[in-house]
This record gives structure tokens, sequence and C-alpha cells, in this order.
């Protein structure tokens, strides 16, 4: 989509500490989302409206909210989110486009200049800390290269499956299965990448039908509500992976596309916090 030369892709990190003890739904991560578009309207409304209503591939993506030491953990079910007074937490957000980046670092520049806070269930929590990496399409690197890479998903994730007629509901995918965990990499990716680091999809995904494979995994199907009712169901735990030709130049694609993986989520809703992962080499 984007045929310019520079493209660039902002991580934000807020770190928190609530006032009061807060109650939440088990996961946060539309609630996160919800303050990221009420930050961007702070400076321009219509933009995020915009955003909220468009049915494109979303320019942003956040995590729930989890300590600031540690990963992020579901809890267990019929369980609640508890945020303690004082104790410090984080949210991660991203954010694609330069105009994008721009108008949430004019947000919170001016919200840092009166003692900002986020607010969740009507609880202050001034934010501590912002911590800011802003790269450039082109320096996204592989995190390294491994025959054996294990991905662990650690909110519920899914992957949306194309149709052919008119379906009265969308169709996930509830196993982490090579073909679409790339497919919804290299389709977000080349959505908003510059036209000289598009990726050949049809090359990408001859390299993972024929050299990717599942070597291990541990998985199970979790549900969460996002708000409105809704309810989403996918999967969360781990997968190994096993890439054979490893001198195929699509096997540095496959791990370049992991580490943006790590950045943005991967699957269906991301913007929302569904499909965060982490990329690990596989240690036996």
């Amino acid at each position: 989509m984007n045929e310019s030369n520079e493209v660039y892709l902002a991580t934000f990190t807020l770190f928190f500490t609530p006032e009061a003890d807060i109650l939440m739904p088990r996961f946060t991560g539309n609630i996160v989302l919800s303050s990221l578009l009420v930050l961007i309207s702070k400076v321009d409304a219509k933009l995020a409206k915009r955003l909220h209503a468009s049915k494109e591939v979303k320019p942003y993506s956040c995590t729930p909210i989890y300590p600031k030491s540690g990963e992020f953990r579901l809890p267990p079910k019929r369980s609640v989110t508890h945020l303690r007074r004082s104790k410090v937490y984080q949210v991660r957000m991203a954010l694609i486009t330069d105009t994008l980046i721009e108008k949430f670092m004019k947000a919170i520049t001016n919200e840092a200049s009166k003692e900002w806070a986020l607010k969740f269930m009507g609880v202050r929590c001034p934010i501590i800390n912002v911590s800011a990496h802003i790269r450039a399409f082109d320096e996204i690197k592989p995190k390294f290269l491994s025959e054996l890479v294990k991905v662990r998903f650690l909110t519920p994730t899914r992957f949306a499956v194309k149709s052919t007629v008119r379906r009265p509901r969308p169709k996930f995918r509830l196993f982490p299965i090579p073909e679409n965990l790339f497919h919804s990499l290299v389709h977000h990716w080349n959505y908003f990448a510059p036209e000289n680091l598009k990726i050949n999809e049809s090359q990408l995904y001859e390299y993972v039908l024929n050299y990717v494979v599942e070597d291990d995994y541990k998985i199970h199907r979790e549900s969460v509500e996002i708000g409105k009712g809704r309810k989403a169901i996918g999967f969360i735990g781990y997968c190994t992976y096993r890439f054979d030709m490893l001198e195929h130049p699509m096997f540095k694609t496959c791990m370049k596309l992991l580490s943006y993986g790590e950045l943005i989520n991967v699957g269906n809703a991301k913007s929302m916090g569904l499909g965060v992962i982490r990329v690990e080499k596989f240690i036996k």
C-alpha cells in the first residue's frame, strides 16, 4: 500500500502505577486499545474516529496490561485482573506510519506537561516512565537464526480463514500451522512496507509449505471477553517450528517476520492485544 521509501514502526511502552486497587476484566487488551484511541482523539478526533471505524488493516496494536517485571500471563478462568495500588504495570503500543506516530507523540507530550495519567475503571494511573523505540522497516532484522524456533503465544491467538462464499460468521483456525502464521505476518508486512521492501508472497508460501513444519507444541483452547458482549476464542501455549533449507533466502525472511510479529502481534484482532508472541531459540 505504501509507495514511499521509508516507513516507520514505533513501539511505546508505558509504565504506570494505580492510585488504588483496580478490579478489571480478565483480558484487558480491548481496554488498552480504547486508551490508545482516546489519546489520539485528544490531538485529532477525526483521525481517532476513522481508525476505530476502519475495516482496513490496522496500523496499530497493543498488549494487555501486565506487571513491569515479567511477561503477560492470562489470569485463571472465572477470575479477574487485579491491579494493586502503587505496583508498577506496563502496556505496549505499536504504531505504523509517520502521521500516526507524530499524532501519538504529540498527544503524550501534551499529556506529560500536566501530570499524565491513564484511567482504568475510574482510577487514575499516573505514568511514571515511557520507553520508545522507532525503527524503519529496513531496520527490522531476524532476532536470531536457528533451525528450531519456539514461538510462545501469550494471549489468545486465532487466524482468520478466507472464504469463497458468503458465510454467516467468520471462520478462524485455532492451531498455529506455519502457513497460517506466516500468511498473517506477510499480509500485514506487505500492507505497510514500502515497495522496495515488499516480500514475494508466492515464494514465501512455497518455502513455508515445503520446508517449515511443527516440531513440538503445547497449546490449549482459551476464550476471553473483549467487550460489548463479545467473546474471542483462540489458543495459548507454544509451538516449536523446524526450518529446513536454511540457505534459502526465504528462511531469513521468515525469521524477520517473526521479529515483526513480536512487535505487532499475530493473527486476528491483533490491534486489541490478541496474538501477543515471544520468539525464542529452542533449547532441548
